[in-house]
């Protein structure tokens, strides 16, 4: 009995990670990847002598918005792996 549930659920999760629907934290990430590199963008923008919104504000927005999807496909991808439990790395 507990081997068919487990075998249910495992059924049930794989379903759920096979969708690919944006999550919170799909979505947060890269903003707050976006927000907390900002300094660091704008160093090196000084530094080299590059003008910002010219070149890299824009850069930044568009790879945030980017990431979004490729964040979200890698979550179920993660989640997916895991349930198998296979070991460290992807299985080629």
């Amino acid at each position: 009995m507990v081997k068919r549930f487990t075998i249910i659920l495992t059924k049930l999760r794989a379903k759920k990670s096979e969708q690919m629907g944006l999550e919170g934290r799909d979505f947060w990430r890269p903003i707050f990847g976006l927000i907390v590199l900002q300094p660091l963008t704008i160093l090196w923008c000084y530094l080299f002598n590059i003008a910002y919104l010219e070149n890299l504000g824009l850069f930044s927005i568009v790879c945030t918005f980017y990431l979004m999807p490729v964040y979200a496909w890698y979550e179920r991808k993660y989640d997916s792996m895991e349930m198998d439990e296979k070991p460290v790395g992807w299985p080629y």
